[in-house]
């Protein structure tokens, strides 16, 4: 797995930054606020906010950070899904986790309909899920 330096960030100011994105436009292969975000431009628009360099493509973020399993994600470490072909088991979709309670997972992410918005682990995405990858050491 490949680290990433979070500095001094705190995973809350992550997910504060990027809820106040809630709403720009979808736009493919676009990471500005103006044009509108995909799923990896928004999390690379987020992360760089606060200096912050990750992967720019989806697909990078397979094997980025430290893999934790769902039930003890917290906000500010990334979800990953496949794309539209669940069955591909290929990261195709990236959100960052805003919430976890008693596992009732909610993220914020790009999405292609809806642009960004916070959405739950619904019969959509259950069955797209492919991993929760942590960013931001333990305890910050």
């Amino acid at each position: 797995s490949s680290s990433i330096d979070t500095k001094n960030v705190m995973p809350e100011d992550l997910v504060t930054f990027a809820e106040t994105l809630l709403g720009t436009k979808y736009r493919y292969g676009s990471e500005s606020p103006e044009r509108g975000f995909d799923c990896s431009g928004f999390v690379n628009y987020v992360f760089k906010h606060f200096n912050l360099s990750v992967p720019r493509i989806t697909i990078d973020f397979t094997n980025a950070g430290q893999e934790v399993p769902i039930a003890e994600s917290q906000p500010g470490d990334l979800i990953l899904f496949t794309g539209s072909d669940a069955k591909s088991g290929v990261v195709g979709h990236i959100g960052i986790i805003t919430e976890n309670n008693n596992g009732d997972v909610k993220f914020i992410h790009a999405s292609t309909s809806r642009g960004v918005v916070i959405s739950g682990m619904n019969s959509y995405f259950l069955p797209r899920f492919v991993k929760v990858n942590r960013f931001f050491p333990e305890g910050r």
